[in-house]
């Protein structure tokens, strides 16, 4: 596989229902510190917002896990390694989180862009993916990528799978 971009990925009616949950005022977003934690390119400055929806290690599903079950359904997800959904607000100049690997044992990483904005995401071999709403990234696991911030709108909100 290497890399694929889906547009318009869910039905319109439940990809605002996501959106709507995940922009919403009452979603539980978590402060982290570091974007890549133990990463050479850790950076103190660049940080984030998290909300875990599943681990495999603890395999505990947060209360929203149901809001993104369909995501889940559609892309026919046969194990769930980690799924996360990331926060990260307007920069005045687009910064990256720095190149990386997300970390876990599994062939697939999936992006799913839940806001329109000039942010991206950038691949260490050069292919760059816009953040456009309701489209998904998918690619093979072992591919260097980084996120780019977004200067044009308040946030950059989008929803991580590694799976099987």
């Amino acid at each position: 596989m290497s890399i694929q971009v889906i547009d318009n990925f869910l039905p319109e009616s439940i990809f605002k229902k996501i959106q709507s949950e995940l922009m919403g005022n009452s979603f539980p977003w978590y402060y982290y510190q570091q974007i890549l934690w133990d990463h050479p390119e850790s950076d103190s400055k660049k940080y984030q917002f998290v909300h875990q929806f599943y681990k495999e290690e603890s395999q505990e599903k947060s209360f929203g896990f149901s809001i993104i079950e369909p995501l889940i359904i559609k892309l026919n997800v046969k194990k769930i390694i980690k799924i996360k959904s990331n926060l990260t607000p307007r920069h005045f100049e687009h910064r990256n989180s720095g190149y990386h690997i997300d970390g876990c044992a599994c062939p697939l990483t999936s992006i799913f862009y839940i806001n329109t904005n000039n942010g991206w995401t950038e691949f260490r071999k050069g292919d760059r993916v816009d953040c456009k709403e309701n489209r998904i990234l998918i690619f093979d696991s072992n591919l260097e990528h980084t996120a780019v911030t977004c200067t044009d709108e308040n946030v950059r909100v989008v929803v991580n799978l590694n799976y099987e």
